[in-house]
């Protein structure tokens, strides 16, 4: 594993069935396409193939600038517009069919989502694997079915 731990936190798999059946999903990840490949096969199984698209670090915007949590890794963005405007010709629908009315990314680094209009980002808190309290997509949570 290109990780030092990955767990499988998609511990209730019932939020990622009512997402499925009620959204069109995607995931894009800031890390490398391999690294992102393998931790979405092992976290969610058959369920990648339902997945409308897994975008990773070279589909964000890069900056000149580091992150404040590490000075070796650089600060990138994830504009939603390059969505919006079907940037990427293998993307499945029609350019215009999503806007920041029916489009929502969810991240835990506020930063990368300064590109994007005002209520289209939720940041939940970043998962921990020692916090073993950890509830925030679980029943209960912040987020939660």
């Amino acid at each position: 594993m290109p990780w030092p731990c990955l767990v499988n936190v998609v511990y209730n798999p019932k939020l990622v069935e009512f997402c499925f059946d009620r959204f069109h999903v995607g995931v894009w990840s800031s890390r490398a396409k391999g690294n992102v490949d393998e931790a979405i096969t092992f976290l969610m199984g058959n369920s990648a193939s339902k997945l409308l698209f897994c975008w990773n670090q070279s589909h964000c915007t890069r900056t000149r600038f580091t992150t404040v949590e590490n000075k070796e890794k650089p600060l990138v963005m994830k504009g939603l517009r390059k969505l919006w405007e079907k940037e990427d010709p293998d993307l499945p629908w029609e350019k215009g069919e999503f806007n920041d009315s029916n489009t929502l990314l969810l991240d835990d680094s506020p930063y990368k989502a300064l590109l994007n209009p005002k209520h289209t980002t939720i940041f939940p808190c970043s998962y921990r694997y020692y916090h073993t309290r950890d509830s925030e997509l679980g029943p209960g949570g912040d987020v939660q079915v």
